[in-house]
């Protein structure tokens, strides 16, 4: 919808067809730049009995997102070219920061797959773990924004993460054994039963290894024998225009999953106030690639979704895949002031 500020796009547009969706019982994702859209969206919620559906986002007593949960490595690749622009004359910086920023996070995005397989043989592994410490570093067990800048908060932090990897190799070693030791000694145990969990377990600790000799060349070029002041400026240039978005719990806690949420049908208010452009517009390529996805699966929950004032949310390089939207059951709604914004 196309239309001049104060003529009514949100409240005969947005705001009919939003009720329209609630009523048909649709998972509904709203955007919400001002943040006091929650409010209205509320409103329309508990008219229609749905009030225990609705989930916000971005707010204190609201959910928390792992801004980076879903991203691989070629969405974490855009994430980084966006966050960390520097113009045509600083790709140096740019390209070295994002090297750094890519190793750290495939290296905890394979600690975090093996202790997730951990909590199938100890439930409560990750609750007793938030850290597994290995010589000199103790390495975070989740892949977030903020674990990645606790990695490079100083050039020491950096250097005993990279000279505690081989280290680590030897103490996840350790918690299989002894977690298998425990098992044995357990007299009701039933072997058979955890005989697949530990295949899964060893499989991740597998690929762990592969990880940490994969990266390790890489990592080494910003260890103990790299310049110092280099490796610091380089540092510098990954964690400043992270810094915000990593010391915000709403987008640094495995807590929610915005798709999958859809997927049952909630009702989520995206507050997108607190994050940069360029960090709205990842989270929103990564939603819109998760929910493109939903066409693998023949019964699914329609989504729609609602953009009021679209140009403060998206920008040049979002990517709507509307052309398989209708089959992944996704409805969008736009609404502008004029072409010229877009």
């Amino acid at each position: 919808a196309f239309g001049q500020t104060g003529c009514g796009k949100t409240t005969s547009f947005i705001y009919p067809n939003l009720q329209k969706r609630l009523e048909l019982g649709h998972g509904i994702l709203l955007y919400d730049y001002k943040g006091k859209e929650h409010l209205s969206v509320k409103y329309l919620a508990e008219q229609i009995g749905r009030l225990d559906d609705v989930v916000e986002v971005g707010k204190p007593w609201g959910e928390n997102i792992n801004i980076i949960q879903n991203m691989d490595e070629d969405e974490l690749d855009k994430f980084f070219d966006n966050i960390l622009k520097h113009g045509d004359d600083n790709k140096y910086w740019q390209n070295s920061a994002k090297s750094l920023g890519q190793s750290i996070l495939k290296m905890l995005k394979a600690i975090e797959v093996f202790s997730n397989a951990m909590c199938l043989v100890e439930k409560n592994f990750l609750a007793a773990n938030k850290e597994i410490r290995a010589k000199e570093f103790s390495f975070p067990t989740h892949r977030t924004l903020s674990s990645m800048l606790k990695v490079c908060k100083t050039f020491e932090d950096l250097e005993n993460f990279i000279k505690s990897l081989e280290s680590l190799t030897r103490k996840t070693q350790n918690i299989i054994d002894s977690s298998i030791q425990k098992i044995l000694a357990r007299k009701k145990s039933n072997i058979k039963l955890y005989k697949n969990k530990y295949k899964t377990v060893l499989s991740a600790h597998t690929k762990l290894i592969s990880i940490i000799d994969d990266t390790k060349d890489a990592l080494d070029s910003f260890g103990e024998k790299s310049n110092e002041n280099l490796t610091q400026n380089i540092m510098g240039s990954l964690t400043a225009p992270l810094l915000s978005l990593s010391q915000s719990l709403y987008f640094n806690e495995n807590e929610f999953d915005i798709v999958k949420a859809l997927g049952e049908g909630k009702i989520i208010i995206l507050n997108t106030e607190a994050l940069s452009t360029a960090a709205v517009e990842s989270l929103n390529n990564v939603i819109m690639y998760e929910l493109s996805k939903r066409t693998k699966n023949s019964n699914i929950h329609p989504v729609s979704i609602f953009i009021d004032e679209v140009q403060r949310v998206v920008s040049r390089s979002t990517d709507f895949p509307i052309d398989v939207f209708r089959e992944a059951k996704v409805d969008l709604f736009l609404a502008t002031q004029n072409s010229a914004l877009l």
